[in-house]
């Protein structure tokens, strides 16, 4: 591959991030978000792992694009898991302190 083409390649990634973000986060509000993000975790290592066995240009460009496909929604997934998460976590831990009638000096 010339530099030309590996550029291509990398801007290809880019382009299928910015095009799926969107709908993948609509997946992650209308599927369970556990599923869904497993379902983006294991379809993306699976691309990477086939990224390493390709030898040409389209077979580099396609397998880039799915590769940006399945990581859109990966990142926003984690972070919204995440956070919602710590947020219950936080309520939960404040509402037992106030139950145990726990005070803060």
């Amino acid at each position: 591959m010339t530099n030309f083409q590996f550029t291509i390649a990398l801007m290809v990634f880019l382009i299928a991030y910015a095009l799926f973000e969107v709908p993948s986060n609509y997946m992650l509000k209308r599927l369970k978000p556990s599923n869904w993000i497993a379902f983006l975790m294991l379809s993306w290592g699976a691309i990477t792992m086939g990224l390493g066995g390709v030898q040409n240009f389209g077979a580099v460009t396609a397998v880039r694009f799915l590769l940006g496909v399945f990581e859109a929604g990966l990142f926003p997934g984690l972070v919204c898991e995440f956070f919602c998460r710590l947020r219950a976590r936080i309520v939960d831990l404040a509402r037992w302190l106030q139950l145990t009638g726990f005070q803060i000096t």
